[in-house]
This record gives C-alpha cells, sequence and structure tokens, in this order.
C-alpha cells in the first residue's frame, strides 16, 4: 500500500497542473468571443472542440485516481475522502466538458451551473483542510483547493458573463493555484524518491 500511495500521488498534482493549464489557454483563446453566437463561428468551435479532447483526456486518469483515493487510499480518516472527492470532482468537470465541447462546442457555457457548484465544493474542502489541520502542511494544501476552487468559480462566471476581466480573474486564481502545485508537487517528487529508495533491498 505504502508504494502504491507514493506511486501516484505525485502523478495527480502533475495531472491537476496540465489541467489547469489547459482550462488558462482555453480561457484566454476565448477571451472576447460571444458564447451565445459559436454557431457562426466556426474556427472557434474547432478550437474549443480540440480543447475538448484534451480535457476528456484529463478528465480519465483524474476519475481513476480519486475514485481510488476514497477507496483504498492509505491515510487515516477524512483525508482519502477530502483529497479524493476534490480529484473527483474535478474529473467529473473535465469529463462533462470534454464531452460537451466535443459534442456541442456552442453549448459550453450552460455548464457554468455545474462548474460554479463543484467548484464551491472544492473551496469548502479547502477550508476543512485549514480548519482541521489537514495534512503536513495544511496553509499550502488548504490554498491550493481555494484557489482551484476560486479559478472554477470565476471559470463558471466567465462562461455566463463572457467578459474579459471575469476570463482574467480565473486564469489568474489558476496560475496560483498551479504555481502552489508545481512547488509542492517538485517537493514530494524529491521526498518520495528518498522514501522509495528506502525500502528497496
Amino acid at each position: 500500500m505504502a508504494l502504491h500511495f507514493v506511486d501516484y500521488l505525485t502523478a495527480v498534482m502533475t495531472l491537476l497542473i496540465v489541467a489547469d493549464v489547459v482550462i488558462c489557454e482555453l480561457i484566454f483563446y476565448t477571451l472576447g468571443r460571444d458564447f451565445s453566437n459559436l454557431r457562426k463561428d466556426v474556427e472557434t468551435s474547432e478550437k474549443l472542440r480540440a480543447f475538448g479532447s484534451l480535457l476528456l483526456g484529463l478528465s480519465l486518469p483524474l476519475l481513476v485516481l480519486g475514485i481510488e483515493m476514497d477507496t483504498v487510499w492509505p491515510l487515516p480518516g477524512s483525508f482519502n475522502f477530502v483529497y479524493g472527492d476534490m480529484i473527483i470532482y474535478i474529473g467529473t468537470l473535465l469529463l462533462a466538458s470534454g464531452l460537451l465541447m466535443l459534442k456541442s462546442p456552442e453549448a459550453v457555457r450552460y455548464l457554468y451551473p455545474l462548474i460554479a457548484v463543484f467548484s464551491l465544493f472544492v473551496v469548502v474542502y479547502g477550508a476543512d483542510v485549514q480548519h482541521y489541520s489537514l495534512g503536513q502542511n495544511p496553509t499550502v494544501a488548504a490554498g491550493m483547493m481555494v484557489f482551484e476552487g476560486l479559478g472554477g468559480l470565476a471559470t463558471s462566471a466567465y462562461l455566463f458573463s463572457s467578459r474579459k476581466l471575469v476570463g482574467y480573474a480565473a486564469i489568474a486564481f489558476l496560475v496560483v493555484a498551479i504555481l502552489i502545485l508545481a512547488l509542492t508537487d517538485v517537493e514530494s517528487i524529491f521526498e518520495h524518491t528518498t522514501s522509495f529508495a528506502s525500502w528497496l533491498p
């Protein structure tokens, strides 16, 4: 179990970084575009389909790893659910977004209620991590989750309003989450590699 835990913890963080970067690129590309009038914008629709393929591909490993965290991750008590649920929510959002963007990119703006609700859950879990001091560095973990959630909420508002300022705010929140993830990911890679080496014969 310990080896299994070490093997994929950093993979989850890396996947989140990639997903956030793709979402930032998607928002930046669509800044200033009217989501309610995409049927006439063939070029943007095709771009959205391409982004949909990327999101769909990222959703599957996140969903699998999130479900595995909830069920067999070797951490005590609520740790599994707080971290595993967040990954499941993000994986579900990427899956729904990817499928819709592939099939009907002009309808992507209708995802905003789902994105808002799931993102709010992520913010609440971040607050729980800080309040109950879950993890080795709860402030950093909570900060990552809160900024992930705020990025999702701002993305939801951007899809609903198409306002550039809201889009820039979504990118800013996600960039902060990316930086936190990147710093902790690098630290975890070295820490887990050292731990893994100590178990080798």
